[in-house]
């Protein structure tokens, strides 16, 4: 479930089934009252919502397993197959309130191969911009005032200029990474057996040196861009992470509950 980027009262709910398999998943639904009554979408079945504006002719971008997109709120998908064999299961916008400009989003092919892929949506008809990064598994990925972070297994990536360029960095993800690039080099024996890597990501909207990563390792923080990290809590499995500057705290939930800590 995601909330509107535009409207936290508009909520889109729904998922794809196993991707190889050709499940048909759930029904899309909506709530434009913050979850108290709901409404579907037919054509939404086995749609998994990723960034969604509220409207009723807003842009939705969804996956099931292949990127899609409805610009009229949800009623009609459009599949964007540019993205190859990668199966899409994450997104971010580059305009913290709209899809009116860029978007990543993050695919895995069979093979176990991460990519992200750039997207403009100024225009009525998406355009496919090309691939920014590849790297091993699933990852995660935040876009913020210019900046993006992207959470692989084996460290986080920063950049500054829509992804043509990246400063990479595991400092004080040792426990949670890996130590090579799995797409070039052998993972180590004692790393293998390790379930590594991240499942969720955030930059402070305020301060986009103010970096926090989730995943199966924990929480992760970083106040200087990414260049260093600091852990939060235990190792629990991280499921979502997100920030409230209305209440300053940053909500980490996993299996055990949801906690929170106050941002200084």
């Amino acid at each position: 479930m995601v909330a509107a980027l535009n409207d936290p009262e508009v909520l889109y709910a729904g998922d794809y089934g196993v991707c190889a398999a050709g499940t048909a998943g759930v029904m899309m639904t909506r709530s434009v009252d913050g979850g108290f009554t709901w409404e579907e979408f037919v054509n939404g079945r086995g749609i998994r919502p990723l960034l969604v504006e509220a409207g009723e002719q807003s842009t939705v971008v969804g996956s099931d397993c292949t990127l899609q997109i409805s610009t009229n709120g949800g009623q009609n998908f459009s599949a964007f197959t540019e993205t190859g064999n990668a199966d899409i299961y994450a997104a971010a916008s580059s305009d913290p309130e709209t899809l009116n400009g860029q978007m990543v989003v993050l695919g895995v092919s069979e093979g176990g191969t991460g990519r992200l892929f750039l997207y403009d949506l100024s225009d009525q008809q998406p355009t496919f911009e090309g691939e920014l990064a590849e790297f091993f598994g699933l990852g995660a990925v935040a876009w913020s005032d210019g900046r993006i972070a992207l959470a692989t297994p084996a460290g986080i990536g920063v950049s500054d200029d829509d992804g043509e360029t990246w400063t990479w960095s595991r400092d004080g993800l040792e426990d949670a990474t890996y130590s090579v690039n799995p797409l070039d080099e052998q993972v180590p024996d004692d790393e293998a057996a390790l379930s590594l890597g991240f499942t969720v990501a955030a930059i402070h909207p305020d301060d986009p040196d103010r970096i926090w990563v989730g995943g199966q390792m924990g929480a992760y923080a970083s106040d200087d861009g990414g260049q260093t990290w600091q852990q939060l809590g235990d190792n629990s499995p991280i499921d979502s992470l997100i920030i409230s500057t209305n209440a300053n705290r940053l909500y980490v939930s996993s299996d055990g509950g949801t906690r929170a800590w106050e941002i200084e």
